[in-house]
């Protein structure tokens, strides 16, 4: 082998191969606020992933969004009042669960939890 393919091979063998998850699926979404005094719920949800883009639907809510490696961010505007909520997780091993926590202005923070169907 020439020296400069010999290299080349090197490098493509050293290099890291990323493994992207694709979302795309049916996601049912728990969430809770830390005040227990505020209600929580629950939402089927559609994903469709391109690249790192997320849209979907959750219930009556438009999703935007993005994956980056095993962090999963979520924007959902809500269909009757368009309120948004943002949702920060992590995605586990499986790509089959996603844990974190939301904010949703002038209501409140808390945790979800988005399972794969």
């Amino acid at each position: 082998m020439h020296r400069r393919a010999l290299t080349a091979f090197v490098l493509a063998v050293a290099m890291p191969v990323s493994a992207h998850a694709d979302l795309s699926a049916h996601w049912e979404l728990h969430a809770n606020f830390d005040d227990r005094s505020m209600p929580g719920a629950s939402a089927d949800c559609t994903f469709k992933q391109e690249n790192e883009r997320l849209t979907g639907r959750c219930e009556d809510a438009t999703v935007v969004g993005e994956v980056k490696g095993e962090m999963v961010t979520l924007r959902l505007t809500l269909g009757r009042t368009h309120d948004t909520m943002i949702f920060t997780g992590r995605l586990d091993d499986d790509d089959t669960v996603i844990v974190g926590r939301f904010s949703y202005a002038g209501k409140g923070d808390g945790s979800f939890l988005a399972v794969r169907r």
